[in-house]
């Protein structure tokens, strides 16, 4: 057997029955130092989905997806809104763009949401590709602003609880360029539409309703909607963070890149639901009904121990159906035949049908696999069945040739 040593300190070890093993050498050390990760504001109320997230709501013409997303969008406003990780509340923003049949200004039900402004409600009908772009490029200079204004906050607190000795000449100059004017009292604050100010990026609900088959969408990755899909929740210099709420009458038509990004699927009334089910469950998170996930997960077991979990380097690789369910997101998903166990990090899947793969996170999920114990019942009931389909074969055919005998049976020439 050959062993390969990785530079992260792993053997990697040829093995035919079992496959590749992954061993930690003891000399090296490859712990990750600690570091800050980057949380985004949450939903006060943790019964709603996390943020940032990306929806998908399907449903032929008047099946209620408006309606749907509305409540959604209204339970945040009602839930005392977000806040960010250090504790600071952040406002809620939704922008509405309908193109194709959809109108956001003649739907009525859209003035229920108080964090939808007039000017935020956009029908769009050429350039859509450019006018989305425009849409996020404001995003972008909105929180540039936030983040310089509360910049200068700082410096002026700073000037006015010490000494000007302890001012950097950058500080000083900022100072100077303000006209030392109160933070308060700045005409260039950002603000709301309602002439808040703004301390924080607010929490933006980006609605596209029915922009589906328009010029908008299309195949290629620079595509606006592909970009913005994969990216919306990353933040850099030149990315912000939102959630993306698509609306359409058409799951079929949704590019595959968009739903393989989404975390919800949301499935109205005539949404051709087995369709959904049955060829884009890789991507389908959750809204399950609590019937389908139990039945679903019957005789599954669940691992949810790290140490229930070192299974899976056991289990038989495109032999074995995994389903899971994250913890942290709560969702469910119907998942895939095992591709590769990373035990302890990670396994990867592989759906057959569309010979797609992807990881799964252990320390996230929960992990359901089928019984043994009641996969080997199955098993014997199924020889047993076998048996007992072959004896009644056999005892028919010994009746037969009997009645043959006795003259009772006689074969037609």
């Amino acid at each position: 057997m050959q062993t390969k040593v990785c530079p992260l300190g792993k053997a990697v070890c040829d093995c035919e029955s079992t496959g590749l093993k992954l061993k930690k050498l003891k000399s090296v050390n490859s712990d990750i130092r600690k570091f800050d990760k980057y949380e985004p504001p949450q939903p006060r109320d943790k019964s709603l989905p996390p943020t940032y997230n990306i929806i998908l709501s399907c449903a032929v013409k008047n099946g209620g997806k408006t309606t749907n997303i509305v409540q959604l969008l209204t339970a945040y406003e009602n839930g005392g809104g977000f806040v960010s990780s250090t504790g600071e509340s952040v406002r809620q923003r939704v922008i509405w763009c309908a193109g194709g049949t959809a109108r956001s200004k003649q739907n009525n039900i859209l003035t229920t949401l108080k964090s939808l402004h007039d000017d935020d409600r956009i029908d769009l009908e050429d350039n859509i590709d450019e006018r989305l772009n425009e849409i996020y490029d404001s995003l972008l200079a909105e929180r540039d602003t936030i983040e310089e204004y509360n910049e200068y906050r700082r410096v002026y607190k700073k000037f006015m609880k010490s000494n000007i000795a302890n001012m950097t000449d950058e500080e000083l100059q900022l100072l100077e360029f303000k006209s030392f004017i109160n933070p308060a009292e700045d005409p260039d604050a950002p603000k709301d539409a309602d002439g808040n100010i703004l301390y924080h990026p607010r929490m933006v609900f980006l609605v596209l309703d029915d922009l589906i088959s328009t010029s908008a969408f299309g195949n290629s990755k620079n595509n606006f909607f592909n970009r913005l899909s994969v990216k919306s929740r990353h933040i850099s210099d030149k990315l912000v963070g939102i959630n993306l709420i698509y609306i359409s009458q058409n799951y079929k038509s949704i590019p595959a890149l968009v739903r393989k990004q989404s975390d919800i699927f949301v499935l109205l009334k005539s949404a051709n639901r087995e369709y959904i089910v049955d060829n884009i469950a890789t991507e389908l998170g959750a809204y399950f009904t609590k019937e389908e996930i139990l039945r679903r997960l019957q005789n599954c077991i669940p691992l949810k121990t790290m140490q229930e979990k070192s299974i899976l380097n056991d289990l038989p690789i495109f032999k074995t159906w995994i389903r899971y369910y994250n913890v942290e997101k709560r969702l469910f998903r119907v998942g895939g035949l095992l591709l590769k166990s990373g035990y302890p990090e990670y396994i990867m899947l592989i759906n057959p049908n569309q010979n797609v793969s992807w990881s799964v996170q252990l320390k996230d999920n929960i992990i359901y696999i089928q019984d043994p114990r009641k996969q080997e019942m199955t098993r014997k009931q199924k020889e047993e069945e076998r048996r007992e389909k072959k004896e009644k074969e056999r005892l028919v055919k010994e009746k037969l040739y009997e009645m043959y005998q006795n003259g009772r049976l006689a074969v037609k020439k």
